[in-house]
């Protein structure tokens, strides 16, 4: 099976889990990354009911903002349910600029406060698409197809996705946020050539 086959035949199936035990649709958390556009065409290509969010962390670039409005018009037009999610922290609205005093250190590659404050947690309860890669980093080194986010790793489930892992049943059935990666084992490669393949059709 390769591997286009193979994120859809996932989504597809946690598209059944987030229908039967969540009755919502899958939640695409979309950033304007390469990864992101890649699960979006992948949902797409699927054929499963899907929604979408975009965490807006104020610290993007132009154009990353006005890719991520582009592509939300287009989905809209089509029927797609999308949301842009502004920050809170402590129930308040917020920035990456007010935060960073308040932190007294602006985010760093071994203290990413940013990622928890701004984009995790904001989607309890649901069954969660994001473009998380073992390639894109050692600390995703470790990433699964399906797990749920713990406070540390040590709390982290993780769950055989790929053969059936029962046990992602009971987590379901609680309504816990369950995290699908899809696109967890390919390269860099693999995604520019998915990427520019898409553009030829």
């Amino acid at each position: 099976m390769d591997l286009e086959h193979k994120a859809i035949e996932r989504l597809k199936e946690a598209a059944k889990l987030s229908e039967f035990y969540y009755q919502k649709p899958l939640l695409l958390t979309y950033s304007g990354g390469k990864d992101s556009d890649v699960c979006l065409e992948l949902c797409r290509r699927a054929g499963v009911p899907f929604e979408v969010i975009h965490s807006l962390t104020t610290a993007d670039a132009p154009e990353t903002v006005y890719h991520v409005r582009k592509v939300f018009h287009k989905l809209e037009m089509e029927g797609v349910k999308c949301e842009i999610l502004h920050p809170r922290y402590e129930g308040q609205p917020t920035s990456m600029w007010a935060l960073i005093p308040q932190k007294r250190l602006p985010p760093t590659r071994t203290k990413r406060w940013c990622c928890q404050i701004l984009k995790e947690g904001s989607s309890p309860h649901r069954c969660v698409v994001l473009g998380v890669r073992k390639h894109e980093s050692i600390g995703r080194a470790d990433a699964e197809v399906a797990e749920t986010q713990g406070k540390s790793k040590k709390d982290r489930l993780t769950f055989d996705f790929d053969n059936g892992d029962e046990r992602i049943i009971a987590v379901c059935q609680t309504k816990a946020e369950i995290k699908i990666h899809p696109i967890v084992d390919w390269t860099d490669r693999d995604v520019w050539h998915f990427l520019t393949d898409a553009k030829q059709k």
